[in-house]
């Protein structure tokens, strides 16, 4: 396990560094440097390659990953580089240092010469929905976990005439005109049910549902759309006959995929109540359910389905790559595995990897990973490629642990 070590001991193996002018080593574009610390400020480092880096990997911004072995122990850690001066190079100080680090003891900046792809090894969709913060955890409803999509529409249909004048299924997906407006707009960006216990009024002050499912008059404030649109929504709903009407999200995992909606108009009938709102949710996930085992989502299926990333650093057991924050975020978390195509320009090393960091720095993601199911013979080539040497010269120095 790597070993943080604490901002005091640090500044004090810097300075040894510094002071005894230990070398540093460091793989960049797949050769080894040797740098040494020269000066040692409260900002800044000024580190002095053997020889000058290749320009590709010398801009400011571009980062360096730097070992040096200090009292025995092998120290790592990465400095980002600010300026160049003269022979040398102005760089940050480092945020961490590192003992004991489980990893290969060369990790380099990603080579420029090679390209990554990712993809996922499970059965994960992206749709074109906006993503909700999380799934809503109602549970299919008891009876209908397993049935298929017309018998759970014929259950939901019998069941809505015993409480309303009618019903509506929509879709989103597959509505042509999409008459859903305000209902689509307000559902998709809050993950809640739009409900008018009657229409002479407008939306509820509380959510008294428990699950608290409910789009209030605070949480429409805060939706961005105007009020005048929902005065008219409720009102042309009035002039239709409408006395009390509800629309209830369909969910499948964190999406809004469609609603349904149900209105009473007998003035003999009850006005739709809270009541019903739960039962509602049970059959949307009855439904959810339902179209996944039709294969209604296939074509929004990533499974191995590869994507660019744009590598940050590499060795020989692991990489950490990053991807723009997407709709993907949510289907790479760590402890996943994903497969992996490695692109050296006359060979593509093929993997699978387990992701064991994740972290977002303004809108980009990023994924460690480990390579777990690399066969022998592209490790062996992907060695070579990194280390630039025949893996016979590498094998009994270069030490494998995890990424």
């Amino acid at each position: 396990m790597a070993t943080e070590i604490k901002r005091i001991e640090k500044e004090s193996i810097l300075n040894t560094l510094h002071n005894k002018y230990i070398a540093m080593s460091s793989l960049i574009e797949r050769s080894d440097y040797s740098f040494t610390l020269t000066e040692f400020g409260k900002t800044a480092l000024i580190l002095t390659p053997d020889r000058p880096l290749p320009e590709i990997a010398a801009a400011p911004g571009k980062k360096l990953n730097l070992m040096a072995n200090y009292m025995g122990m092998n120290i790592f850690f990465t400095v980002e580089i600010k300026d160049i001066v003269k022979e040398s190079y102005s760089t940050t100080i480092p945020e961490f240092l590192y003992r004991n680090l489980g990893r290969s003891n060369s990790r380099q900046a990603f080579p420029s010469g090679m390209s990554m792809q990712f993809a996922s090894l499970e059965e994960k969709f992206v749709l074109p929905f906006p993503l909700l913060d999380q799934e809503d955890a109602a549970t299919p409803l008891p009876g209908l976990e397993k049935s298929d999509y017309n018998a759970v529409v014929t259950h939901l249909g019998a069941w809505v005439k015993t409480i309303a004048d009618a019903y509506k299924l929509t879709l989103f997906k597959d509505a042509k005109a999409n008459p859903l407006e305000i209902e689509k707009s307000l559902m998709m960006k809050t993950g809640k049910t739009l409900f008018l216990p009657s229409t002479e009024a407008s939306l509820p002050e509380l959510d008294e549902t428990p699950e608290k499912r409910l789009i209030t008059t605070e949480l429409f404030g805060q939706s961005g759309i105007d009020l005048d649109q929902l005065t008219k929504f409720v009102q042309a709903r009035r002039d239709d006959g409408l006395r009390s009407c509800v629309w209830v999200p369909l969910f499948f995992e964190r999406y809004v995929i469609g609603c349904i909606q149900l209105w009473v108009s007998d003035k003999d009938k009850p006005p739709l109540s809270i009541n019903h709102i739960a039962t509602l949710y049970q059959y949307g996930k009855s439904l959810s359910a339902a179209l996944v085992a039709r294969g209604y989502f296939a074509s929004c299926s990533v499974k191995n389905k590869f994507f660019k990333g744009n590598g940050v650093d590499i060795s020989a057991s692991g990489i950490l790559f990053s991807y723009p924050q997407s709709s993907l975020t949510p289907i790479f978390t760590t402890g996943k595995e994903i497969a992996l195509k490695l692109n050296t320009g006359s060979q593509i090393i093929n993997s699978s990897a387990r992701i064991i960091r994740y972290y977002r720095e303004k809108a980009v993601d990023y994924w460690g990973c480990r390579f777990i199911g690399m066969a022998p013979e592209e490790s062996r080539s992907l060695v070579e490629y990194l280390y630039g040497k025949p893996f016979e010269q590498l094998k009994t120095t270069l030490m494998l642990g995890q990424a």
